[in-house]
C-alpha cells in the first residue's frame, strides 16, 4: 500500500490491520474484538455491504443452479452475521476526545 494513503479511520491503531480484500480481511479483527471487547476495529458499513453483496451473489448462483457461485459466497454471509453479533455484544464506544464546534 502506498504510504500516506492508509484509511484514516484506523490509521492510529496498528492492531486493526487493514487489508486490501474486504471479504477476507476481518477474520483477524474479529479475534481482536473478542480480546479487547471493543468493535472499534470493525466497520459497520463494510459489514452491511459484505452481507448484501454475498447474499446477492448467492441468490444469483441459486438462480443459475451454480454451486460454485453459491458456496464461494456463503462464508461472506456467515461472517457478516458473526460481525453483526459482535456489534450487538460489544457496542462501539463513542469517541470522547473531541471539541464542540462554536457556531
Amino acid at each position: 500500500m502506498i504510504q500516506g494513503l492508509r484509511p484514516q479511520a484506523h490509521a492510529n491503531d496498528p492492531e486493526c490491520g487493514q487489508r486490501p480484500v474486504p471479504a477476507l480481511s476481518h477474520h483477524g479483527s474479529q479475534a481482536k474484538v473478542i480480546q479487547t471487547k471493543s468493535t472499534q476495529c470493525l466497520s459497520y458499513p463494510l459489514t452491511i455491504a459484505t452481507l448484501l453483496t454475498s447474499a446477492s451473489w448467492c441468490l444469483y448462483g441459486f438462480q443459475l443452479r451454480d454451486p460454485y457461485i453459491m458456496v464461494s459466497n456463503f462464508p461472506g454471509i456467515i461472517t457478516s452475521f458473526i460481525r453483526f453479533w459482535l456489534f450487538w455484544k460489544y457496542p462501539q464506544e463513542q469517541d470522547r476526545n473531541y471539541r464542540l464546534l462554536q457556531t
